[in-house]
């Protein structure tokens, strides 16, 4: 079953009990995550950052959705960046986030020409460094999309 995996990165510190319970919190109160919702933290100890990674199964994007779901992706990160500070920036990607990610070993390593290998990419609304279409900007969050990066519909 294909998942789309939403990864929010920290320091490792940041990425406790506390922090996965409230993204379980309020995945509970977005549409799209009627879908099954897998979360789990990755810390690998040859690394300085931890990722916090939301796996939404059967999430199918099309020109009719795109939108909404850009949309929903939006407010939901945008949401997790307000209640959890330490969080650096989130990406959305169909099942890469480990082939992509794995040798990375400082979050310092994730600079921009990094960051547009991931069709989506959210940063702290203050610290846009990435080329890419600007498709939300909220209080906390900026939801910039790769196009090239992945074929997402």
């Amino acid at each position: 079953m294909e998942s789309f995996e939403l990864t929010f990165y920290c320091k490792k510190e940041c990425c406790k009990q506390e922090a996965i319970n409230i993204v379980n919190e309020y995945i509970n109160q977005h549409i799209f995550f009627e879908k099954e919702v897998l979360t789990e933290v990755f810390k690998d100890n040859e690394k300085d950052y931890a990722e916090l990674q939301v796996s939404i199964f059967d999430l199918v994007l099309s020109k009719d959705n795109f939108y909404n779901v850009f949309k929903e992706l939006s407010d939901f990160v945008d949401v997790i960046f307000e209640k959890i500070i330490g969080i650096s920036f989130a990406t959305g990607i169909y099942e890469l986030t480990y082939y992509l990610t794995e040798s990375k070993k400082y979050l310092s390593e994730f600079d921009s020409l990094f960051l547009m290998k991931f069709p989506i990419v959210f940063l702290r609304t203050k610290e846009n460094h990435i080329n890419g279409k600007i498709m939300f900007q909220d209080n906390n969050s900026l939801c910039i999309f790769n196009e090239t990066a992945q074929v997402l519909y």
